[in-house]
């Protein structure tokens, strides 16, 4: 199985939650599940955001690695599910695809009011702290939904 992580620039919201899945995917031995991320308006080969890398660090994760990839067709295609940060993210793929098998990353934790992940670029460490936090609930819900190996 495959999934894929969605975002708008794909250097810091994405690859959080692509990293998250990782650790907890190695941590738990789960086998056969392979993670990744990409960007809606990404441009190719750009490192995470250095606050990314800063917040996820704080977490034992390193991001300095992770280069953006732009979400192409053929990744909806070689993906089981693709879950998005926001709600337009999650629009515009299947509007732009015509895919369907598409959800907000947030859609499983219950009575999510607003399950949007808001970007915080441009929004200083603090808002990257909230966003990061965020995203670790919302994965490791998933994770727990849906991925655990029994």
């Amino acid at each position: 199985m495959k999934i894929l992580f969605i975002c708008t620039g794909n250097t810091c919201r994405s690859p959080m939650a692509e990293y998250y899945a990782k650790k907890i995917v190695k941590q738990n031995g789960i086998k056969e599940l392979e993670v990744s991320s990409a960007g809606i308006n990404a441009v190719n080969g750009t490192p995470a955001s250095k606050e990314a890398i800063k917040v996820m660090n704080e977490e034992g994760i390193d991001l300095k690695a992770h280069r953006s990839k732009t979400l192409m067709e053929e990744d909806l295609k070689e993906n089981d599910k693709i879950f998005t940060m926001t709600t337009s993210h999650k629009e515009v793929i299947k509007d732009m695809y015509n895919y369907d098998n598409v959800y907000t990353l947030k859609h499983f934790i219950k009575d999510c009011e607003d399950c949007d992940i808001l970007d915080p670029y441009g929004f200083g460490i603090k808002k990257y702290r909230e966003t990061r936090d965020q995203i670790k609930q919302a994965v490791y819900k998933l994770f727990e939904i849906h991925y655990k190996e029994k």
